[in-house]
């Protein structure tokens, strides 16, 4: 609900920002910072958002019958932002 209120507006900020450099209020390097930061913080939280840890288990060595069977290794991804909220 917040995200579509923040999307709905969007539209709307971008064409107010370019009618301000337009119209000289805003500095055009100024808006071109602006973009590259906005740009990188959201780069930053689709990395977060995407992150997983491996955790190592281990298991140990099995017998069947008569077969030994080897020790593995796997690993367990677990999420670093478990509860989906955005950073």
């Amino acid at each position: 609900l917040i995200f579509a209120g923040i999307v709905a507006g969007f539209p709307a900020a971008v064409g107010t920002a370019l009618s301000q450099a337009y119209e000289g209020q805003i500095s055009g390097v100024l808006l071109l910072v602006v973009g590259l930061i906005a740009i990188g913080v959201i780069a930053c939280i689709v990395y977060v958002e995407r992150a997983q840890r491996r955790i190592t288990v281990n298991y140990a060595k099995r017998q069947q019958g008569r077969k030994m069977y080897q020790a593995q290794a796997s690993h367990l991804p677990l999420k670093i932002n478990m509860a989906g909220v955005i950073p």
